[in-house]
């Protein structure tokens, strides 16, 4: 079997920006997968010149501590990633002595030594921070993945992770894609991404002549709890827990639906079937609020008697609604004047137009109640030509409907109402219902809401099943495995149930918390952006930047001329000494992004590539365009980043991400 990260079927984890910090936390479950990192993005990876190493004694005094792990060549401060819940660190890398407490999945780590053990396995001597007074002992390459560089993708539009490089390149050249993805993401209102770090990068030129980032990532992934890791599964639905809890919440719905028979004949009992109605929507919802309620009345096809050129009418088109309108709507019913000539009625045509023109939540528990007082037109007939009970029955087991008949013995003889009785029966039975008499509307009220309520307690176990599945208390598997053939019967046809709303049973699992690894295009050719690039910095040094660029105002607020700098470096000096860019005993022809970069603050382009000479040497006309660029656009942005809640707590230093379009 394949590590668990490297098989289909990962989903990324989601997770609201607000209120949780910067870093995915306190997760479970893992993988023994580790990846030699690439070289880190160019444009991250300036070399400090000499006089200006990371860690040398010219490193500003405030920043101690930032710069005490092991950087890479390019100045870069070593990371790891934990890739298994529940670490403990080794006191000794040949010893068997635990020590500290247990580390989450994907707890970002800073690395203070690396030494290989007897076995030839390389170990990391780690610490929460990049001070060596918060040093937590010794990790194997086997539980944690390197992560040095400081560039991280925050996923904005879906995005498929792919286990190979050439598949990525290839996605990225030309929009298509070879081979199975190893994950996904699937940003939406209700799914919002952290960003995930970036190993390593290089770029590609796609069919349209764009030059494309492709990168490798260690993200966080979820598996479905259940899954043995061998199943190819990226096709599956997953649900938001937003969507989870719409959807168990309209199982829980009861749609009532009343049929009735508004004819002249129905006017002795009139009185009677308002009083059924309002009793028996009373009765249901007292028991249970979530009552939705429709109203079709049907009539007979006479002249006179039909609303304009139809024997039905549904009210509120079809779309059921709350008790308190339903009882509005029903209690002013009286049976019309105009006969209707002879005994049988456009009953079926009611039924089916009940059934088809009501709106039906789709997962709702569906009962239509059929009052009638004499039979109906059978299919074929001059004022029935088409609907027989077997359309009916089709209809109705095809919404999930019950239908229960409430047979009012009418006019027309015992032949008659004997049609009558049994054409209720018909329908009743194939529908999974029963016929009723009325000869106590308060009494037969009650008996119909208690049948609905035992009915709808089956949908209450559906619902129930369907929390456990969604919280992890039974699977899948286990809620299809059951002894018990009634149960397991019931449990199929709400599959069927949730498939004829388009739902997967499948994707209300949660998903196991995942470490994994995956090559993914920064966009697809003449497409958007998939992802926001992020940057991991300190707070501290978001300082340091926003001091040295308020000094670049100070500085550009002035002439060039040498007495004014001299003035100007002498006030500079008795804040910030001989440490700031912009000091006299700097050499005047250091890039900006350079002395920076050896700060550990990254950035690339436009001013900060310039020298502090190049910076002095500019025409009046370039510094005020760009004191107002500062002033205006820089400073605030990065000021907004730097108070920004999205910052953890790692040892003495606040870290975090930032947008990269922040820095200037």
């Amino acid at each position: 079997m394949k590590s668990s990260w490297t098989v289909i079927g990962l989903n990324l984890i989601a997770l609201t920006l607000a209120g949780t910090g910067c870093s995915a936390r306190g997760r479970s479950a893992g993988s023994d997968a580790h990846h030699t990192p690439l070289a880190a993005p160019a444009a991250y990876a300036a070399v400090a010149p000499a006089g200006l190493s990371a860690d040398g004694p010219d490193t500003p005094s405030v920043l101690p501590g930032l710069h005490e792990c092991l950087t890479t060549p390019e100045g870069l401060r070593r990371k790891l990633v934990t890739t298994q819940p529940g670490l403990r660190c080794l006191e000794a890398v040949d010893g068997d002595r635990l020590v500290g407490g247990e580390l989450p999945l994907f707890q970002e780590l800073f690395v203070l030594d690396v030494r290989p053990s007897a076995k030839g396995l390389t170990h990391f001597l780690v610490s929460r921070s990049p001070r060596k007074t918060h040093q937590l002992g010794f990790l194997g390459a086997d539980s944690v993945a390197e992560w040095n560089t400081r560039l991280g993708y925050r996923p904005i539009a879906p995005v498929l992770f792919y286990p190979e490089q050439n598949q990525a390149e290839e996605l990225a050249q030309t929009g298509q894609g070879g081979g199975n993805p190893v994950g996904r993401a699937a940003p939406d209102s209700d799914r919002k991404y952290l960003p995930w770090p970036v190993v390593g990068s290089h770029t590609v030129t796609n069919r349209l002549g764009q030059v494309v980032e492709v990168a490798l990532l260690n993200f966080l992934g979820e598996r479905r709890v259940g899954d043995d890791g061998g199943t190819t599964a990226v096709s599956l639905t997953r649900y938001s827990q937003t969507q989870k809890k719409a959807i168990t919440q309209a199982v829980g719905v009861i749609g009532l639906a009343f049929c009735v028979d508004n004819t002249a004949s129905t006017d002795p009992f009139v009185p009677q079937i308002v009083r059924f109605i309002v009793d028996t929507s009373r009765g249901v919802a007292e028991q249970r609020p979530e009552l939705k309620l429709n109203l079709t009345l049907y009539r007979d096809q006479i002249p006179g008697l039909m609303w304009g050129k139809s024997v039905t009418k549904t009210f509120w088109d079809g779309v059921p609604q709350p008790i308190a309108p339903f009882l509005e709507a029903v209690q002013p019913i009286t049976a019309p004047r105009v006969s209707s000539e002879d005994f049988p009625e456009c009953s079926y045509q009611g039924l089916l137009e009940t059934l088809t023109a009501t709106k039906w939540e789709e997962l709702s528990h569906k009962v239509v109640v059929w009052i009638s007082d004499n039979s109906a037109h059978p299919a074929g007939s001059s004022k029935n030509p088409h609907v027989a009970p077997a359309d009916i029955t089709r209809a109705a087991r095809a919404k999930g409907v019950a239908i229960h008949a409430v047979a009012i013995r009418g006019g027309g003889g015992d032949d008659e109402q004997r049609r009558h009785y049994s054409q209720c029966r018909e329908v009743a039975e194939a529908t999974g219902g029963n016929v009723y008499g009325l000869a106590d509307a308060g009494r037969l009220a009650a008996q119909i809401a208690q049948v609905v309520q035992r009915e709808h307690a089956v949908v209450r176990k559906n619902r129930d099943e369907l929390q456990q599945i969604a919280g992890g208390r039974m699977t899948v598997q286990q809620y299809l495995a059951s002894t018990d053939h009634q149960e397991l019967r019931r449990r199929y046809q709400f599959v069927r149930l949730l498939q004829s709303a388009g739902l997967d049973l499948e994707g209300f699992a949660p998903d196991q918390p995942t470490f994994a690894q995956g090559w993914a295009p920064s966009q697809l050719p003449g497409g958007p952006p998939l992802f926001e690039r992020m940057v991991y910095v300190s707070r501290v040094e978001l300082d340091v930047l926003l001091s040295e660029l308020n000094d670049l105002v100070a500085l550009l607020r002035h002439d060039s001329t040498q007495g004014v700098l001299d003035v100007f470096a002498t006030g500079l000096g008795a804040r910030v000494g001989d440490q700031s860019f912009f000091s006299n005993r700097r050499d005047g022809d250091i890039p900006f992004d350079v002395f920076m970069a050896a700060r550990g603050i990254p950035l690339r382009t436009g001013i900060t590539m310039k020298s502090r000479d190049e910076l002095l040497g500019m025409s009046a006309e370039e510094k005020l365009l760009l004191k107002a660029r500062l002033i205006n656009e820089v400073i605030p942005h990065l000021t907004n980043a730097r108070s920004s809640s999205a910052f953890t707590l790692t040892g003495d230093f606040d870290f975090g991400w930032i947008p990269e379009h922040v820095l200037p």
